[in-house]
């Protein structure tokens, strides 16, 4: 099982990297964890496709932070 989730600004449909829109992701993946999940997660955001180096490091620091939790 592979769970997709993406966090956006509660305005528009736009994916946003996770802790950037109004998901509480601590919560989340608190709650992930007592349900014990245990699979891989895939999230969606969206990118500006013109400085590809940026959103890369972006997705980099924010994979980082999410694993920390």
């Amino acid at each position: 099982m592979t769970l997709h989730v993406s966090d956006y600004d509660g305005i528009e449909e736009k994916h946003w990297l996770p802790g950037l829109g109004v998901i509480d992701w601590l919560e989340f993946l608190n709650a992930l964890r007592e349900a014990g999940y245990q699979g891989a997660f895939i999230y969606e955001a969206r990118f500006d496709a013109s400085n590809m180096e940026e959103a890369i490091s972006t997705i980099e620091e924010n994979y980082r932070m999410l694993k920390d939790r």
